[in-house]
């Protein structure tokens, strides 16, 4: 099929669009985007720009970041964090990130190395998401588990003590007040050639893990953390125009904004101060030879709409009857929010003819499984993998709404769908924490957006689709999916890895009996044991291929399901409620 066909597809028009909210995503071509798997891999590339960086170099270079929690410094104390009416006192175990690309070198804090590019000439920037009403209240800190707000605090107080860097980090508080901005992206280069990088991965020591995740690492499972599988792209091109005009956006709007401070100990921290300076506008020029064709995917979240006193979404002692009472304003330039994400990924569900692929760590958006439900109906020969692994962070309830969107929203009426469905767990302690889709070896999707209903209207989030003009074993979603299948089967040498190649015997590694075309061969590797699959609809018991008895499963009666009505709507949120 010709790349204009594919494009007509697979991407975003404006025939597409449903609701407000949603844009028809800038599509760019001449553009080569490179997968980076696990944080080897988009460590060991941002090494390589931090590297070159600390160098003397050409004029107007830059280094822009944003995440949705930043570790910069080592801590291991109570720091009284928070202010007025109530502040509270955190215990968290922060120990300080360096960027590892798990070669075994020792390389200097990274917070060492921003003021390193910064006496270089590199115009350093970092945003940091914080809530608010978590820094200040007691209440809401307890409730929603967010400790890690006082890293990304001190880690803000951090660069800005920094030599040159007193006005060089800001600290994120432009979220709707139940969601958060949770993407993570890096964006660097000078006036003329930069990189866009966006994925699932913080600077947080807990993300640092090679490709075969070995224990042992620092702030990771040694130190009673968990393993981290997780997906990044470089983009190149034009697709970074709107990666970087993200970053721009954000901050401008941050610094537009009255500073908030928010208590440390003794001292107080501000957001931000009244004189930062904007952030310049750029462009940057089509790549020779560049066959990629992007489309950068945003959510930000319609302005709040927050309630004084109960509603059905909030009730009257819940903690975000706090929140109800706090009028913020929306982001200027999204006032009627921004969901990119949520057409593409209808879109490509709606397109998929042979099978659907995606890692994420929730599962809990209903409206993505009942995509995926109709699809599954519309073309019975559809196969859909999903590889997932739970934080030990969340909370118990995730699960549950996990198991009623598979059970609920995806299963019913459609044919045998557990044949046709392949649910892997990974059970090892390593979080997959990937937010990617792979849509019949054509198109792909990778960023920061999970298959939530808060990644298609709440949070803010940044993810990337991709075709590519070349199609078969040299196209970037083949290529991109050979690499991710081979792992989870423990090959990881490009010999092995082109044995995947061939869709028909790679797909037979989630299902021995499935046949994309008609052939009958061995599959192409054998899926690692700690990878479970688990029978659609799930069903709980003492089975391998159930829930187990122990762990959270479906609600026991009307009033649990209630509860978690309640619970979905806060912890899987959308902008277009009344909170």
């Amino acid at each position: 099929m010709a790349i204009d066909d594919r494009i007509a597809k697979y991407f975003v028009t404006a025939a597409d669009l449903e609701i407000p909210g949603e844009r028809v995503p800038i599509t760019s071509s001449e553009c080569r985007v490179a997968h980076l798997i696990d944080g080897s891999s988009y460590f060991g590339a941002l090494r390589q720009e931090v590297d070159a960086m600390k160098q003397a170099g050409p004029g107007n270079r830059f280094f822009y970041f944003t995440d949705w929690v930043l570790t910069l410094t080592e801590y291991h104390a109570t720091a009284p964090v928070g202010g007025v009416p109530s502040a509270w006192d955190q215990k968290f175990d922060s120990y300080a990130f360096h960027l590892d690309d798990s070669s075994g070198a020792a390389f200097p804090p990274f917070l060492d190395e921003l003021a390193a590019m910064t006496a270089a000439g590199v115009d350093v920037r970092a945003l940091a998401w914080v809530s608010p009403f978590v820094l200040t209240l007691d209440k809401v800190a307890k409730q929603v588990g967010y400790r890690n707000h006082g890293a990304s605090t001190l880690s803000v107080k951090a660069i800005r003590e920094q030599p040159g860097m007193a006005k060089k980090a800001c600290l994120d508080v432009l979220a709707h007040p139940v969601g958060a901005i949770h993407l993570k992206m890096v964006v660097c280069g000078n006036d003329t050639d930069a990189r866009g990088y966006v994925s699932g991965i913080d600077f947080q020591p807990g993300r640092v893990d090679a490709r075969n995740h070995p224990s042992g690492k620092p702030g990771g499972r040694a130190a009673g953390g968990r393993g981290w599988h997780d997906i990044g792209v470089r983009v190149e091109g034009p697709g970074v125009d709107t990666i970087y005009s993200s970053f721009r956006r954000l901050w401008d709007e941050q610094i537009a904004r009255d500073p908030e401070r928010f208590r440390l100990g003794d001292e107080q921290i501000a957001s931000h101060e009244s004189d930062y300076e904007p952030v310049p506008d750029r462009t940057f020029a089509p790549v020779a030879g560049g066959t990629h064709h992007v489309q950068v995917l945003r959510t930000f979240p319609r302005p709040p709409t927050l309630a004084f006193g109960e509603t059905p979404q909030v009730p009257a002692n819940c903690l975000f009857r706090i929140i109800g009472g706090s009028r913020r304003p929306g982001l200027s330039f999204a006032p009627d929010g921004i969901f990119e994400f949520r057409a593409a990924l209808k879109k490509a569900i709606a397109a998929a003819e042979t099978y659907i692929y995606v890692e994420d760590q929730a599962f809990t958006g209903r409206e993505i499984m009942e995509w995926i439900h109709d699809r599954m109906i519309a073309r019975p020969d559809l196969k859909v993998i999903f590889v997932h692994g739970t934080d030990p962070v969340d909370p118990p309830e995730n699960q549950k709404l996990r198991n009623m969107a598979v059970n609920e929203h995806l299963a019913p009426g459609v044919p045998n769908v557990g044949d046709r469905v392949a649910f892997y767990f990974r059970t090892d302690g390593v979080v997959v924490h990937t937010k990617s889709w792979i849509i019949d070896d054509e198109y792909a999707i990778v960023g920061s957006a999970n298959a939530m209903r808060r990644s298609l209207y709440m949070d803010g989030e940044l993810s990337v689709g991709v075709l590519d003009e070349n199609q078969g074993a040299g196209s970037f979603a083949v290529k991109y999916r050979c690499d991710l299948w081979a792992e989870h089967c423990g090959v990881y040498d490009d010999a092995g890895r082109a044995a995947f190649a061939d869709l028909d015997s790679a797909i037979r590694i989630w299902d021995a009996s499935w046949s994309v075309g008609g052939g009958a061969g061995a599959p192409a590797g054998t899926i690692k044991p700690f990878l479970q699959r688990k029978r659609v609809p799930f069903s709980q018991g003492p089975a391998p291929d159930q829930i187990a008895p122990a762990d959270p499963f479906m609600p026991a009666d009307a009033a649990e399901r209630a509860q978690l009505e309640i619970v979905y709507d806060v912890n899987d949120g959308d902008s277009r409620l009344e909170y």
